[in-house]
């Protein structure tokens, strides 16, 4: 059984008519001017692509136009490069498009790849020699910088062998790492095949893509069918990352999918115009970046107009680098970690690129440090550390694990060690809301929102002097932007465990806390308690009392709420209010009554209280709801809750 070949993918590089393409052609017998008008002209205008097998390595060469009016088109076909190769001509050497794309190479943070001279047949040797120094210094402090410098000739093919060789070389530098599992590609070209339908074609980024999977296509959100597979006009059951592909897909017209498109393992990607960065504006762009400046954003094989915001300086000059937030004309798909490059709108000219920190952010305020110290979390280099951003930054909102993966750059593979190692730590808490819901939440998160409960009824309390305790609808109104109904309950209850807050049926009050009172106010509230001690069970009425003591009905109500709130009153309903004694009675002397008789009519409960038919009926009323009586007919007798407290007193 042959050991499969590990894929990679080289990029080319270089200056209009450097001779990138025939270089290609050389290599691996495939013309990549595809293109009628490329073959008119002789020039390459978008990307081409072409298979070359190197010992153990398959590579996938995408080629490159080097024409400054087509560097959108070279910064769609360097995405996912493994490797580059730099193409310099001798009799032309060094150009501004050769400078510009060593820069984008760098910008897109490729590591790896091979500088190639081509047409040495044209010029004299002491010539090569000026052109193989301009390359040194052009490359010093570039990925480049050591790199091998081949030589070469297409026309007697001189070279081409030992550049062969180099390229095999530079390949066995390159970490080996683990097929993700997780599928992504960017789409590069979409066309229609007869008999198959839409085909797509790009560079499998990470994980494995079979026949019959059903992905996303980013970012709308269509989920399609995968038909066929292609590397290289070869039939495949499966392409892997670093893999070309032509992926013929179901249930969509190709007139749906373009360039920029991704496809992806569902639920994955999700589509952003907001993105937070690290932003370094190249020594070479001729201008600074400026607040609110619009530049294009390229990324992956897309391309979007984008508004720059910086937040502390009003402007970046050649050589800075800062943090900043890319607010996106249209919406797209990118990851944690992900390199991108900035270009001026007009006249264009490349400015910069960098990394982007979160794929999908809130709105940082200028001038927020906090907030940017935050963002900039997730640019350390463990992955532990930026998932514990990444769950940092979710607050209450519910994510996936797919959701991480994205956001903190981490592989699938990854994310149950993670985890574990968070929640052994104290960082990461599992909170059980429910039978089927359990929130993974950052244990700083738990305790700002348990901490912004404390103070929303320490707050109500204060605008509402005269209460003891806040009703709990208020407070989950109150709270309900921050967190929902469930997790509220749960988090209340934590802290009310914990003592920092006391449950009251539908009210939440603090330990010790005492309304602050003035002496008036002092006065009347035990005047009010006194008046319910002594009415018994022919208790005042709110309106009563605000007649007597010539108060006005409010302030009556507000201090029979808070003897309320203090158990010193229990609310009967309407406005029967008694004294929280009387109302013990009540319900002790109703029931052994009837427990010796039987059963009681009104009349004989209005005996047995000494009251009129006014309050007894409210009271008998009150009783049947509590559970302590039950009406039969024109007959009390005793209740489920009164039987029931009789058998544990039994």
């Amino acid at each position: 059984m042959s050991v499969p070949k590990r894929q990679l993918i080289l990029g080319t590089a270089g200056h209009i008519d450097h001779g990138k393409t025939t270089l290609v052609a050389k290599l691996t017998g495939v013309d990549t001017d595809r293109l009628p008008e490329e073959q008119r002209r002789g020039m390459t205008i978008d990307i081409g692509f072409a298979k070359l097998m190197l010992g153990d390595y398959e590579l996938g060469i995408v080629d490159v136009p080097g024409h400054e009016r087509f560097v959108r088109n070279m910064l769609a076909g360097a995405t996912g490069n493994d490797l580059a190769m730099l193409v310099v001509a001798a009799d032309d050497s060094v150009m501004p498009q050769t400078r510009e794309h060593l820069e984008i190479l760098k910008l897109l943070d490729l590591q790896f790849g091979v500088v190639v001279i081509t047409k040495c047949d044209l010029v004299e040797e002491d010539l090569l020699e000026l052109v193989e120094q301009e390359v040194h210094e052009l490359v010093v402090g570039t990925f480049l910088d050591g790199a091998a410098i081949v030589r070469t000739s297409a026309t007697d093919g001189a070279g081409i062998d030992e550049l062969r060789s180099q390229i095999f070389k530079v390949c066995n530098q390159i970490e080996a790492g683990s097929i993700s599992g997780i599928s992504r590609m960017a789409v590069d070209r979409c066309f229609v095949v007869k008999g198959q339908g839409t085909v797509v074609t790009g560079s499998v980024a990470s994980g494995l893509i079979r026949i019959g999977d059903e992905m996303e296509l980013l970012p709308t959100g269509q989920r399609l069918r995968v038909r066929s597979l292609q590397s290289h006009d070869q039939v495949m059951e499966y392409v892997q990352q670093g893999q070309r592909a032509a992926i013929g897909l179901g249930g969509v017209h190709h007139r749906q999918v373009e360039r920029g498109n991704e496809l992806a393992t569902i639920g994955y990607l999700k589509p952003t115009r907001l993105i937070t960065a690290t932003l370094t504006v190249s020594r070479s762009s001729p201008w600074p970046v400026k607040h609110r400046s619009q530049v294009r954003l390229h990324i992956g094989t897309g391309q979007v107009v984008a508004t720059i915001t910086l937040f502390s300086v009003n402007k970046l000059m050649p050589g800075e680098t800062a943090t900043v937030q890319l607010h996106l004309a249209d919406p797209i798909t990118v990851t944690c970690g992900q390199p991108f490059v900035i270009r001026q709108v007009s006249p264009v000219s490349t400015l910069g690129g960098g990394l982007v920190l979160q794929s999908t952010p809130a709105r940082i305020a200028r001038n927020n440090l906090a907030q940017i110290q935050q963002a900039e979390l997730f640019g350390l280099q463990k992955s532990r550390d930026r998932a514990v951003a990444a769950i940092r930054s979710y607050g209450m909102s519910a994510w996936t694990d797919l959701d991480l993966c994205r956001d903190a750059k981490i592989d699938i593979d990854q994310v149950a060690a993670i985890l574990s190692q968070l929640r052994s730590m104290g960082i990461m808490v599992d909170l059980p809301i429910g039978p089927q819901r359990i929130d993974r939440l950052h244990q700083k998160t738990i305790t700002e929102l348990s901490e912004r409960i404390v103070e929303s009824v320490k707050r109500y309390l204060v605008d509402h002097a005269l209460q003891a305790c806040v009703p709990r609808a208020v407070l989950a109104e109150q709270i309900r932007s921050h967190c929902d109904d469930a997790l509220f309950i749960v988090l209340l209850q934590e802290l009310a465990d914990d003592g920092q807050v006391l449950l009251d049926g539908d009210t939440v009050a603090l330990p010790d806390y005492v309304p602050q009172m003035d002496k008036i106010e002092q006065l009347l509230y035990q005047s009010v308690l006194k008046a319910y001690q002594t009415g018994g069970f022919q208790p005042p009425a709110p309106a009563e009392l605000a007649q007597k003591h010539e108060t006005p009905l409010p302030l009556v109500r507000q201090m029979i709420d808070l003897a309320v709130t203090q158990n010193k009153l229990k609310h009967l309903g309407g406005s029967l209010y008694l004294c929280a004694e009387v109302e013990k009675i009540l319900r002790a002397r109703v029931s052994k009554a009837i427990i010796q008789s039987g059963g009681m009519t009104i009349s004989q409960i209005r005996q047995l209280l000494a009251t009129s038919r006014k309050f007894a009926v409210p009271l008998c009323e009150y009783l049947d709801r509590q559970g302590i009586t039950c009406r039969q007919g024109d007959i009390r007798v005793l209740g489920v809750r009164a039987r029931e407290l009789e058998r544990v007193v039994r």
